[in-house]
């Protein structure tokens, strides 16, 4: 995603100036003709007007300058990097039932539609969605994975998590695990947190634990409420056992569920399709589930790595599946020190863009609704591409991908997640 900058200052917008509602040609002509290009409206309005929402102006322009998007020979515009994105931002967090609260000027109706008051349109094809089991959740095929956000700071990863929202993605996953990731997240959030069907997890596998950390989500994330609590890395039969148990966390779930804070129940694992299924087994709850999906893993021949027919078993049982490890090459060599990985993963990556579309377009050419991105912010642009402009990957494209990774090392299952 390239970012605008203007080196001379754009012709000035008149505070005064008065647009027909909706645009009629002429004003579209005005905008487009006498100042060239739409960003140049976002750049040209008073910083007083960015800076504050108590202008009376503001949103009859925000809101006016934001139907150019619908017209067809404007494809696009950006915001140039730097400058204040003019949204609303309200004191406390939104709710996704009822939406953000009112702006004076503007119906709480057309900002439910438009998410915010300055939406960037999207650059490039919009992105296919597929039903998330039986939630009743459209995801979008990619699931922006946050832990990409522990690596930035706080600028650079609310524009990440803008320019994925903005690119198609619906999808959005983070862990406490994740560092930094969910006050990274929380920003963004804050504005746009209508956009985003939003999955967290916790490790935890006891009740008293999983509130704990249920709560503490929340307050980092800025948010009251989270679509779907998955309990995280589940790899061995024993922690069904404690999360099942009387004072274990599926407790804490239901009565989550119970209260609203959360509205759907999964759970995520690198252990075998053995320990998967026995969980689906003993938590009649889950609705959704986050498991390896790659050719590598499909290349091998033994019942612990027999992800794919797991995800078509479950895809038909009316779970949603949500694949990782879809970019995962191999581990670390052993003998490699943390410092000395050139990318912030816990595999190794593909990195090549045409690698990345073709690990992307076989595993979501499988029995999956949407698969996340591998954890380094330097890959996710490249694998946003890819989710935008992807198509099918024909029966014999899928063997003969699995038959070239025959030799390689499998990622899983390993202590990752």
């Amino acid at each position: 995603m390239s970012w605008r900058r203007w080196e001379e200052p754009p012709p000035e917008l008149d505070d005064e100036l008065e647009l027909d509602d909706p645009l009629d040609d002429e004003d579209v002509e005005y905008l487009v003709d006498v100042l060239e290009d739409p960003v140049s409206c976002l750049t040209s309005v008073p910083k007083s007007v960015h800076s504050s929402q108590t202008s009376s102006s503001a949103p009859s322009i925000f809101t006016r300058l934001g139907e150019l998007v619908s017209f067809p020979h404007i494809s696009h515009w950006t915001m140039p990097l730097g400058w204040p994105r003019p949204l609303i931002k309200p004191a406390c967090p939104v709710n996704r039932r009822t939406g953000p609260p009112a702006v004076a000027g503007s119906s709480p109706g057309n900002l439910r539609r438009r998410g915010n008051l300055f939406p960037r349109a999207a650059v490039g094809p919009r992105m296919e969605t597929r039903p998330l089991g039986d939630t009743g959740q459209e995801s979008s095929i990619l699931t922006f994975g946050a832990i990409a956000l522990d690596h930035l700071e706080q600028g650079p990863a609310t524009e990440m998590v803008h320019d994925v929202l903005d690119r198609g993605v619906n999808h959005v996953d983070v862990a406490p695990q994740y560092g930094t990731a969910e006050v990274k997240l929380a920003p963004a959030l804050a504005e746009r947190r209508e956009e985003v069907f939003l999955g967290c997890k916790t490790l935890e596998r006891d009740y008293e634990g999983a509130w704990e950390k249920l709560e503490a989500s929340l307050d980092r994330l800025g948010v009251d409420h989270i679509d779907l609590y998955q309990f995280h890395a589940v790899t061995e039969h024993d922690e069904i056992d404690q999360i099942t148990a009387d004072d274990g966390a599926l407790r804490a779930y239901r009565e989550a569920q119970e209260e609203g804070i959360i509205d759907h129940i999964g759970l995520t694992s690198h252990g075998t399709p053995a320990v998967i299924r026995d969980a689906v087994d003993r938590i009649p709850d889950l609705e959704t589930l986050m498991f390896p999906v790659n050719a590598t893993v499909a290349a091998k021949s033994d019942a612990e790595h027999a992800y794919l027919d797991l995800a078509s078993e479950m895809t038909d049982a009316g779970l949603g599946v949500l694949a990782i490890k879809t970019f995962a090459k191999q581990p670390w060599p052993e003998d490699m020190p943390d410092d000395e990985r050139p990318y912030e993963t816990w595999y190794e990556p593909y990195d090549d863009p045409a690698d990345l579309a073709e690990c992307l377009r076989f595993t979501a050419s499988q029995d999956v609704t949407t698969l996340t991105n591998a954890g380094d912010p330097r890959l996710v642009d490249d694998i946003v591409t890819a989710a935008a402009a992807f198509e099918p990957m024909s029966e014999d494209e899928q063997a003969a991908l699995v038959e070239a990774r025959r030799s390689e090392e499998s990622p899983v299952p390993a202590d990752l997640d």
